[in-house]
Order: C-alpha cells, then sequence, then structure tokens
C-alpha cells in the first residue's frame, strides 16, 4: 500500500513513527499519525488549517496526564520510566487498529475521489472522521478544531485542487 503513498504523505507516516519512539509508546496509534501529518503539513491542509505541533504535542500530553489521573496516577509516578529499547535504541512498534484503520481509509478516500495518490491531506480526512472517543478526535478538540468542519473543509479544498 505504501507505493501509493506521496513522499510528503511517506515522511508524514515516518514522523508518526519518530512520534510514538519519542513518547515510548508500544503502538503507533492515530494521535501519533496526527502529529505525523502536522509535521509535513501539505498545501491543501495549510489551506484549511494550521496544525502546530508543538500544540498537539502538549495537548497530548495533557490527555495522557488527565487519563492517569482519573485513576489515580501523578504524572511524576511515570515519568522516567521508558521501556528497554536495545542497543540500537529502536524496536518494532506495530500500528494500533485505529492506526491501521486511518491508513485503510486513507486509500479508500484518495481511491473514491479519482486521486492516483494517497496525500497527506488523505490522511488528515481519514482522521477526522475518526470516532469521538478515539484519541486524535479528542486531541483535535482539545486544540479547537472541530473534526467534523476540518473534514468538511478539507474535502471542498482537495475538490477546488482536483
Amino acid at each position: 500500500m505504501f507505493e501509493c503513498f506521496t513522499r510528503s504523505a511517506r515522511t508524514a507516516v515516518t514522523a508518526a513513527i519518530s512520534e510514538a519512539e519519542r513518547r515510548n509508546d508500544s503502538h503507533i496509534g492515530t494521535e501519533h499519525l496526527l502529529l505525523g501529518v502536522a509535521a509535513v503539513s501539505s498545501a491543501p491542509i495549510r489551506r484549511v488549517v494550521d496544525l502546530s505541533v508543538a500544540e498537539l504535542r502538549a495537548g497530548l500530553d495533557s490527555l495522557d496526564e488527565s487519563a492517569l489521573s482519573s485513576v489515580g496516577i501523578g504524572i511524576d509516578a511515570v515519568e522516567g520510566i521508558a521501556p528497554d529499547l536495545g542497543i540500537a535504541g529502536r524496536r518494532h512498534r506495530p500500528f494500533t487498529g485505529g492506526g491501521k484503520q486511518i491508513l485503510q481509509d486513507a486509500l479508500r478516500l484518495a481511491v473514491d475521489a479519482g486521486h492516483r495518490r494517497i496525500g497527506p491531506e488523505h490522511l488528515l480526512l481519514a482522521i477526522s472522521q475518526r470516532p469521538a472517543n478515539d484519541v486524535s478526535h479528542r486531541l483535535l478538540n482539545h486544540a479547537s478544531i472541530s473534526p467534523e468542519s476540518l473534514g468538511f473543509d478539507l474535502e471542498r479544498t482537495m475538490r477546488r485542487s482536483a
């Protein structure tokens, strides 16, 4: 499937993997893909929304802290705890079910639109369509970005530029 991705979409996925590594997360989820897309932010995306990697990272930290707090764990209890990453400092991180679904949905959205390649805008459109309980959906809301409006605006911009 990755042969259908544009260079910038591949860079977004690579950035998502790097975000998971940076956070010491064991899987690549929808939140990492959102951060990866924000890192490359293509022209169609910039016309619709300003995605700040720093703001999204801070939002994800806040969501993590809230989740830990809800079960009675303080952030200070888990800071500095990192998995054993081995000699090279890297290990395989699989995609979560939601992460895989975004990749599949991005392909479907590109095909449905008659596009021959999958760009970061297709990834972001797939992210915008995640259910309300998805981390990426909550992260967009935390950044004061309506996922529904984002999806609508992205579709309109992609139709105009086609």
